[in-house]
């Protein structure tokens, strides 16, 4: 199925105002007006009650605006069918919101089926999803129960790109799993994305998830009003005002890694040897470089852990039981932010990049790592 062309979106002086509340109160939005060009994600952030929500809900009308227009590709979202409207975009919130009594495949294919496609192609776009979401289309027979919060999410994805929609709503999306899965499937999204090239609006109250997912930000303040909208590198550089230099935190030198990913920086070479591999042989290889460590790989070069060079056996095969795991595992969309902090909490100098197969590309160092604070010149 070819792609959908991505949809640009723009605010143009929207307000949602509540009836006897004050123009403070918590969801409210005020004169919100920012435009997202196809294909890039955005970030809604800020503190709670802030309207990020609200201003989510009001693209695709579960919330009406009381004044102003959002326009999907120069078209306002007010003169179209809202049930059209909808289906036409794609919806990710926190809690998955899956049918638990619906199998993975059904649950994926809810909008798909609406649209009247038959069964051959559901059942072929299920499949599809699937893979690229990291699951296996065997598990289309699952129900939402026998899935971990990490899968769930997954397929909570893969419904909302069912259709190949040109827009995408992200509410939280990640926020209900903990942190190691919650960085996982950031890493995975972003790498859809960059296949995908869909708009995309997402919702959080994490400057640091802002920062990581977005081309463009919009932070936003209790009132729904908007305190800076551009590029991360623009609102961590130049904060428009001391509330958005608060909120973006003192550490805003620091944060800047987590615009920069593992893959921008040439992983240094790794002193490998592969399980099973003369143990003698590995010792004169090394003899001359002197490494304490050597890498412990398997046959299809994915790590196993460190052996130290004096523990190396005089002859015999290199076996796992050598191997001690030392090194945080980094993924190329891993933030040096994110690596940084992983490293330090290892308490070593230098983790193990891996590419999208889980093998081994080299070693980042927290000297590499720290080398991109220091200023240029």
């Amino acid at each position: 199925m070819p792609a959908t062309a991505a949809a640009t979106v723009a605010f143009d002086h929207v307000s949602k105002r509540y009836s006897g509340t004050a123009a403070s109160h918590a969801g409210a939005v005020e004169d919100l007006s920012f435009e997202v060009p196809a294909g890039r994600i955005c970030v809604l952030v800020g503190p709670s009650g802030c309207g990020k929500t609200t201003s989510l809900k009001m693209v695709n009308r579960l919330i009406e605006p009381t004044s102003g227009r959002i326009l999907i590709d120069g078209e306002d979202a007010a003169d179209r069918d809202v049930i059209e409207l909808r289906r036409s975009i794609g919806y990710v919130i926190q809690q998955v919101g899956l049918f638990p009594h619906q199998t993975v495949g059904q649950n994926v294919e809810t909008v798909p089926r609406l649209l009247g496609w038959d069964e051959s192609r559901r059942a072929a776009r299920v499949d599809e999803l699937l893979t690229l979401v990291g699951l296996e289309p065997a598990d289309r027979d699952r129900y939402p129960a026998q899935l971990s919060g990490g899968e769930r999410q997954r397929v909570g994805v893969a419904r909302a790109l069912a259709a190949d929609p040109p827009l995408m709503l992200m509410d939280e999306p990640f926020g209900a799993v903990d942190p190691i899965v919650r960085e996982r499937l950031q890493n995975e999204f972003l790498r859809l994305q960059a296949n995908l090239a869909k708009t995309i609006l997402f919702v959080t109250h994490d400057i640091d998830e802002a920062i990581k997912m977005g081309d463009l930000v919009a932070v936003m303040q209790v009132g729904g009003h908007l305190a800076q909208f551009g590029t991360p590198e623009e609102i961590l550089a130049n904060p428009a005002s001391e509330f958005v230099a608060r909120f973006v935190g003192a550490d805003r030198g620091l944060k800047r890694l987590a615009l920069t990913r593992v893959d921008a920086l040439e992983p240094e070479p790794a002193i490998t040897a592969t399980a099973g591999e003369d143990a003698g042989a590995v010792r004169r290889s090394v003899a001359s470089s002197g490494p304490d460590y050597v890498l412990l790989i398997d046959d299809d070069r994915r790590p196993i852990g460190w052996v130290r060079t004096r523990d190396l056996p005089e002859s015999g095969p290199v076996t796992p039981d050598l191997a001690v795991e030392t090194s945080p595992i980094l993924d190329r969309m891993t933030t040096l932010k994110d690596a940084l902090a992983m490293l330090l909490e290892a308490g070593v100098q230098a983790g193990v990049v891996v590419d999208a197969a889980g093998a081994v590309d080299g070693l980042l160092t927290v000297d590499a790592i720290a080398a991109r604070l220091r200023p240029a010149g």
